[in-house]
């Protein structure tokens, strides 16, 4: 971006004729020949005259010579480029301006995804461990922050509050270190059952394993050795212990002459695993319809618009308005992405919008002859 001092318009018709133009021209060749952009052609409204940037204060001449390039692999999005006047000093170029979508970053698309959804602690799929470890954190919770001394409170409502606030306290920031949670959109009121989530989790862990046991790996005697397998066995065992399957010995080192059973004994756990993922994928879908259903009967009774949305699978839609074009008497066009503000043009451009700009015309003799009053009606 910049004054280049070479006039584009020449530039462009050059090219168009096919002529390679004067040695002013290089640095547009070269940015023609990798692809840069030229912004303000883009967002003009049209790209044949884009407009000039600098107007010659000896004979008024106007030329294009400030221009702002982008390249293909630019990491911001282009919203909008334009040319404005220069109000804070004296200059005979004008100012060509350009916005750009701001590159949202990973914590913050990640704040924004959690936002969406809803927190669900998963109370139900926590064992004796888990609960151990519970009681543990909130004990130790309870001795760090002097619980101790609200046994003494007197028993009055500002108290009570307190103390709920307290204990309010301790129970999310226990369950928070503890419990197991995930997060859910609000229109996901069923949670996947544990009995599934483990099926799909031995799945991952056989997949990982039988991908060592490959024919190619095979046919060049490329296996697990003794220290990996031991891990490896110990995780099927888990997993065959887990979801209750026909005990298997495996052999403690693979050979050549055992390698394919084990293989063979591998493919036969995984399928019965994903057997059972598949009947507790169809008993969830049996509890999600019979769920729908009783949420469509109670819909039915308390709120029909969301009955009728549901049957007619209509969804809320809501415009997003996070930009906005603004025409101001001074400066002219110019973008705004500032949400204040454009929620102050907003509620501005519908108060306004209906007023009219112009007084209304009068009207003529007849109507105003019509509405006169008429002397033979009485006021009583």
């Amino acid at each position: 971006m910049g004054d280049f001092n070479a006039n584009l318009e020449r530039f462009y018709t050059s090219v168009s004729k096919h002529n390679k133009g004067s040695w002013q021209y290089t640095l547009f060749h070269y940015l023609q020949q990798h692809r840069f952009s030229d912004l303000q052609q883009i967002f003009s409204a049209d790209p044949s005259q884009p407009g000039h940037t600098f107007k010659s204060p000896q004979n008024g001449a106007t030329t294009r010579i400030d221009a702002i390039f982008t390249s293909p692999c630019f990491p911001f999005v282009p919203l909008y480029c334009h040319t404005r006047k220069s109000f804070w000093y004296l200059s005979d170029h004008l100012i060509v301006a350009a916005y750009f979508q701001p590159v949202e970053s990973v914590k913050e698309r990640h704040e924004r995804r959690l936002l969406t959804k809803r927190k669900v602690y998963n109370v139900s799929t926590m064992d004796d461990t888990d609960w151990q470890s519970f009681a543990t954190y909130s004990e130790q919770y309870y001795k760090a922050h002097n619980y101790k001394k609200y046994e003494s409170l007197s028993p009055n409502r500002s108290h009570l509050n307190l103390l709920w606030t307290k204990l309010k306290e301790l129970l999310i920031t226990t369950a928070n270190k503890t419990v197991p949670c995930s997060y859910r959109s609000s229109e996901d009121y069923l949670p996947k059952p544990k009995s599934i989530t483990s099926c799909y989790s031995a799945l991952k862990k056989l997949n990982g394993i039988l991908l060592l046991f490959r024919t190619k790996y095979l046919s060049r005697s490329l296996w697990p050795d003794v220290q990996n397998w031991a891990r490896h066995e110990d995780t099927i065992q888990q997993i065959i212990t887990e979801h209750h399957l026909n005990p298997v010995t495996f052999p403690g080192i693979l050979t050549d002459a055992n390698v394919r059973l084990v293989k063979r004994q591998l493919i036969v756990i995984y399928k019965l695993v994903y057997h059972k993922a598949r009947l507790e994928q169809r008993l969830l879908e049996q509890k999600q319809i019979q769920h729908h259903i009783q949420l469509r009967c109670n819909n039915y009774d308390e709120d029909l618009t969301k009955m009728i949305d549901s049957i007619l699978s209509r969804e809320k839609r809501s415009i997003v308005l996070d930009r906005l074009l603004y025409k101001g008497p001074v400066h002219g066009n110019f973008l705004i992405t500032d949400a204040k503000t454009i929620q102050q043009h907003a509620i501005k451009h519908f108060q306004q919008y209906a007023i009219p700009l112009t007084a209304p015309p009068p009207m003529n003799d007849r109507w105003i002859n019509q509405f006169t009053p008429r002397t033979y009606i009485k006021e009583e």
